[in-house]
């Protein structure tokens, strides 16, 4: 899966959150979650898969004043080990 298709997809989901969460009134819904998987499921096929790894990484932050913050990353991440040589093409 290339990464435009996981920028599309959490995009979406970044959007259906949003609409979602703006529709509850803002002491409805507040609190953090963890990721724990995101499976993908091909309904034609029943083939499964796991989109950011075995053991992705993120949290969901609902607050009361109606704001959300959704972190993810993949369990294949690279580690940075120094931010101050990083480029745009990766670690320096």
């Amino acid at each position: 899966m290339n990464s435009r298709t996981v920028i599309s997809l959490l995009m979406g989901l970044l959007l259906v959150l949003f609409v979602s969460a703006s529709a509850l009134a803002a002491d409805e819904l507040y609190g953090t979650w963890q990721l724990v998987s995101w499976k993908r499921t091909i309904v034609a096929t029943g083939e499964t898969s796991d989109v950011f790894g075995k053991a992705p990484h993120g949290y969901q932050i609902y607050g009361r004043d109606g704001r959300m913050l959704c972190i993810m990353a993949s369990d294949n991440r690279p580690n940075i080990p120094d931010v101050t040589k990083m480029t745009d093409k990766g670690p320096g």
